[in-house]
């Protein structure tokens, strides 16, 4: 079974850390990885501990929010920082990154990706919301 869809245990609120399940992947892949999954690994903890002090909880899987939209806003937003920093670098006649712009690209097509998700999908949370009979 992949990291993808392996089950971890519920949290008391009935999630999963959704921290544990991207570290999970993470150190799936770290044969193609190897020098940056630890930190990697690293900065996610950083960024759950940060969220878990701002929003008294962390992100976890059935939360009531539109997880589908959420990461496409997210995948918006990570767009427009790599293409700023891509501009900022030509602007200042740094080389381009070849890393920096198959990130950019990656963002691209996961918009792509996302879009055709919610466009056939809509809010996940219809899932396990409505009422059973």
């Amino acid at each position: 079974m992949s990291s993808v869809t392996e089950k971890q245990p519920p949290s008391q609120r009935g999630g999963r850390s959704c921290t544990i399940l991207v570290v999970q992947d993470i150190l799936s892949r770290v044969t193609a990885h190897q020098d940056r999954a630890k930190d990697v690994c690293l900065d996610l903890a950083a960024r759950d501990a940060m969220g878990f002090k701002k929003h008294k909880q962390n992100l976890e899987t059935f939360d009531k929010r539109d997880t589908g939209m959420d990461a496409y806003q997210e995948l918006l937003d990570a767009a427009q920082y790599l293409r700023k920093l891509i501009e900022e670098r030509f602007d200042l006649g740094l080389p381009m990154n070849p890393g920096l712009e198959q990130c950019y690209t990656n963002v691209i097509d996961s918009l792509f990706h996302m879009r055709e998700y919610l466009d056939k999908n809509g809010d996940i949370r219809t899932h396990y919301m409505e009422e059973k009979p």
